[in-house]
């Protein structure tokens, strides 16, 4: 590779006078009078950016080890060097001759040079080599703690570096008191070559001449040495919350794993009690067995250090791991990594959060076994042609990458679900049996070897297996399990005895299973997956710095989804009051984006520009929120859909205000195909599209739409419903004001205990489907619903739909057996609304009694009611009864909301406003022209004109 060399000026201004300045790494020493120590004869730093983000930008800590376990700390942001895709080399290592350091008296150069690349999880391929060299003083002067002179050489980097290197020593122990952090700014220009996956830097600090006095310096203390364990020790033990003198048995355990692992022998079994170890484990090539006691994994739990180090690595030895969570620190860290040709064997592990869960990079065996790995971005990578891999009855949950295996690999029993891609084999051999595939975007890929793929669920059909729906349910413990009646239940062709199952359940209820095996995986009572989801947090009146914390929020919802994108599946994204004008689209599954307050005050704006969100990921959630000015073809504020033809499952729309919004073909608020949404608790208002004004459903079976507010929507039928084989539910709703009701166009849809009043057109249409209708109530037909001339509503025109205390609708959903547990407002259904002492549901979104709530409309409209009485103000409290005198009052720009009435009275629009009729029935009557506009910019629908 070219080779350039430039010189750069080093600034270390305001550092403090006892640093010394190691390998772009900072040890801090603190000042006593006393001998000073030799400088480390070795520093490495090595820099792993797992993940580029959106602006190339990547962040990452690594450890600088220093001799007598000393860990120093830090983060370097790197631009501009980091090459794309999944199998492009992240490591980019820095090592250097240390010629000098701040004042510390004789001159000591250390030499390091990195021999091989690092690899993606931070580890050299070939330990790094280091040569010493000390003099008294060679005859030169200290350095400067305020200058000194940079020597950088590149091996074809191509980018201007610019960062703020920043170290914290290690946390403080007994031995090893608490220092200050340091700081050191570091610019690196080389000239623009050919991008490289790796760049070399060799940094040469270069005396300067100075009158700085020499201070000295004492070093830490040595810590306390590890007992020696007699041979014949077959059992250590660990307890992270013991404090008293270790040897490692039971009565006096040691504190770290590592501890044990340094102090045992072959064959020992280490026994780890419940507790959080947050530490790197290497078993330095020994037979060991680490067992949490409690037979529980939740409970004992290794935490990784967060710099893409691998948390447990694993030479050539036969070793076994059992009941043990492995847990990342943001995703950088590698669960186990394996090298060398033993025999492995790990049972009952839980994998979290983690980069990679296992790399299998030896020529060994390695076999899981009931284990669950959730949030990876590899769940399982075995990395070499000549290894053994089997995964036996395991879940793989919310990852990039299910299996991927280049080895001969055998998979039984497991449930891979979604994730990017499922499996796939690379090697010469592989065999799949009793597995399920479900909802990843890509389930299987088979490379050029030989596979023997057999009674599998798969999704997609791949591989010639059965797509049938395996029938799952989520439990609370986000396991999930089948259904009575699944297809996967007793469809294997191995007894579940002969496999090894044991007490391996297969159902909530605990049940043993011994007959045939069941597809995919089987649930050990004894576990518990539990998983906390990452918060993040986003206000738009930050300017601060953002980095979606509580104190520093994200500015835009964009950065916040951008920030999961690059996470894991399950983060929640708590939004504060304010507009966000942003156009959004929402492709990670099992995201919730949800305000931190009143809906009216945490406002979507689409700026007309587009859907203002457009989903793509199932089980997503957006909760609390006015989303307005959206513009589309379909689905003018929200547009669910996929390009892949996939079907987006359980995706929620939940307390809502979705206002103003228009589509040009179809869901002036929403549209949802391929997609079985929840949209529950919503108000939808005045919201226009040629169909389905507020809502089109269309293939979207099993969709529910219950407890919502659909009013003044035009255009078409407020809800536009579209199956084809399973049923969409229409349920405990309220339509008044739209230009009409409910359309069916197709599937036998289920429509029950809906308020249908005051709509423009008709309440319902079928166009040849054949719905089921069941105690709706109307003020027009279809027949056999209940039908009333008196309003069931408070006060309708002012925005108040609770239910009269008269109203025919209060306990009337008689026939109606499935109804959800709460009404619009949140209070609890059924209730005995007419005093009869039986519960009974009432028909709409309110159950009666419950909290009043006035729909207010445009805050920032004029409305006009005829029925008022004059000298108003134009609010929806106090309007105008005339549409001339909100036109006197109104300006350029003005939307004005007339309520339904005969207004006989000319109309004459000089202004560029909004004239929106409200409702069923807004009619203006003039002889001669109902009408007239004499300027640009104006709107006027809605209205009868005579």
């Amino acid at each position: 590779m070219t080779r350039q060399t430039v010189r750069i000026r080093w600034l270390l201004a305001g550092m403090f006078a006892t640093l010394v300045v190691i390998a772009a790494g900072v040890a801090i020493w603190a000042v006593q009078p006393s001998q000073s120590p030799p400088l480390p004869t070795q520093a490495v730093l090595g820099i792993d950016p797992s993940s580029p983000t959106s602006d190339n930008t990547a962040t990452t800590s690594r450890p600088v080890m220093l001799p007598g376990g000393i860990v120093y700390y830090g983060s370097l942001p790197i631009n501009g060097l980091l090459p794309a895709g999944d199998d492009a080399v992240h490591g980019i290592a820095l090592a250097g001759t240390i010629s000098a350091s701040t004042p510390i008296g004789p001159l000591t150069t250390a030499t390091v040079e990195e021999t091989e690349d690092t690899d993606a999880n931070g580890v050299s391929a070939q330990n790094s080599e280091a040569n010493g060299e000390a003099s008294e003083n060679n005859g030169r002067p200290p350095i400067s703690a305020e200058q000194a002179t940079l020597d950088a050489e590149f091996e074809a980097g191509s980018q201007t570096q610019s960062a703020m290197f920043v170290t914290s020593p290690p946390q403080a122990t007994a031995d090893k008191p608490e220092q200050p952090p340091g700081t050191l700014p570091v610019q690196l220009t080389p000239t623009p070559t050919a991008t490289a996956e790796r760049t070399r830097v060799q940094i040469n600090l270069t005396p300067q001449a100075t009158n700085t006095p020499q201070p000295t310096r004492t070093p830490w203390p040595t810590s306390t040495p590890l007992p020696t364990i007699a041979s014949s020790v077959t059992e250590l033990y660990v307890d992270a919350s013991y404090s008293g003198p270790q040897t490692g048995t039971a009565a006096q355990p040691f504190r770290t794993i590592q501890q044990a692992i340094t102090s045992a022998n072959n064959g020992v079994t280490i026994h780890i009690q419940a507790g959080v170890y947050t530490e790197a484990l290497n078993l330095q090539s020994k037979r060991l067995t680490l067992t949490g006691v409690t037979g529980d994994p939740s409970q004992v739990v290794i935490a990784g250090l967060g710099f893409g180090n691998p948390i447990v690595q694993i030479g050539g030895e036969t070793q076994s791991l059992a009941y043990i969570t492995l847990r990342g620190l943001r995703g950088l860290n590698t669960g186990v990594l394996i090298e060398g040709s033993g025999t492995q064997s790990f049972t009952s592990l839980m994998f979290e959060n983690l980069e990679y869960g296992i790399v299998q990079r030896g020529t060994g065996s390695v076999r899981l076994s009931h284990s669950m790995l959730v949030y990876a971005h590899h769940a399982i990578r075995v990395e070499s042609t000549a290894a053994q891999f089997e995964s036996f009855n395991n879940l793989i949950l919310h990852s990039a990458r299910g299996i991927y295996a280049q080895g001969t690999a055998r998979i039984f029993n497991n449930t891979i679900a979604e994730t990017h891609r499922a499996v796939e084999f690379a090697g010469s051999s592989g065999t799949m049996r009793h597995t399920i595939l479900w909802a990843n975007k890509d389930d299987l890929a088979l490379g050029g070897g030989s596979y023997s793929i057999q009674a599998n669920i798969v999704e997609s059909g791949e591989g010639g297996q059965p797509n049938t729906d395996p029938m799952f349910t989520r439990g609370s413990n986000g396991v999930y399990y089948l259904l009575p009646g699944s297809p996967a239940v007793n469809a294997g062709v191995d007894q579940a005895a002969n496999l090894g199952f044991g007490t391996r359940t297969t159902s909530i209820t605990g049940s043993a299973d011994t007959g045939l095996v069941d597809l995919g995986f089987h649930y050990d009572a004894v576990m518990r997956f539990i998983h906390q989801p990452r918060q993040i947090y986003v206000d738009g009146s930050n300017t601060g710095f953002q980095d979606g914390t509580i104190s520093r929020p994200w500015r835009t919802i964009r950065s916040a989804l951008d920030m999961t994108r690059l996470g894991r599946s399950g983060d929640v994204i708590l939004v504060a009051a304010g507009t966000y004008t942003e156009n959004l689209t929402i492709s990670k599954r099992d995201i919730v984006l949800r305000s931190q307050g009143d809906p009216a005050a945490t406002i979507l704006d689409g700026n007309n520009s587009g859907a203002v969100i457009t989903l793509q990921a199932s089980e997503t959630v957006i909760e609390g929120f006015t989303i307005q000015h959206g513009t589309s073809a379909n689905g003018g504020a929200v547009n669910i859909t996929t390009t892949d033809g996939l079907n987006i499952r359980r995706a929620i729309l939940r307390g809502n205000i979705i206002a103003d919004n228009t589509a040009t073909s179809s869901g002036g608020a929403i549209f949802a195909e391929n997609a079985q949404p929840l949209i529950e608790r919503n108000i939808l208002r005045q919201n226009t599209a040629t169909q389905g004004s507020a809502i089109t459903l269309r293939n979207a079976d099993g969709a529910t739409v219950r407890n919502n507010l659909l009013l003044n929507n035009t255009g078409s039928y407020a809800l536009n419903l579209l199956s084809s084989s399973d049923a969409i539910l229409a349920a405990f709703n309220t339509f008044y004001g739209n230009s009409g009701g409910i359309r069916n166009q197709g599937g036998a849809n289920i429509v029950e205990a809906n308020i249908l009043w005051g709509n423009n057109n008709a309440n319902w249409q079928d166009t040849g489907a054949t719905a089921t209708l069941t105690d709706n109530l109307v003020d027009a037909l279809p027949a056999s619903q209940l039908v009333s001339a008196q309003s069931p509503f408070v006060n309708a025109a002012q925005g108040n739909f609770n239910l009269a205390a008269s109203s025919i609708a209060i306990d009337a959903a008689l026939n109606v057996s499935d109804y959800p547990v709460d009404d619009f407002a949140g209070a609890p259904r059924p209730q005995d609304g007419d005093g009869d002492s039986s519960l009974a549901a009432d028909i709409g979104a309110y159950e009666s009694p419950s909290t009043m709530v006035v729909i207010i409309g445009d805050p920032n409209a004029i409305y006009v009611d005829g029925s008022a009485s004059p000298g108003g103000d134009g609010s929806i409290g106090s309007p105008y009864n005339t549409i001339s005198m909100a036109l006197v009052n109104a300006v350029n720009g003005d939307t004005i909301r007339v309520l339904p009435g005969v207004y006989q009275e000319p109309v004459i629009i000089a202004k560029s406003v909004t004239l929106i009729a409200e409702g069923a029935g807004a009619i203006i009557q003039n002889q001669q022209t109902a009408v007239r506009v004499t300027v640009a910019d104006v709107t006027v629908k809605g209205f009868t004109l005579q």
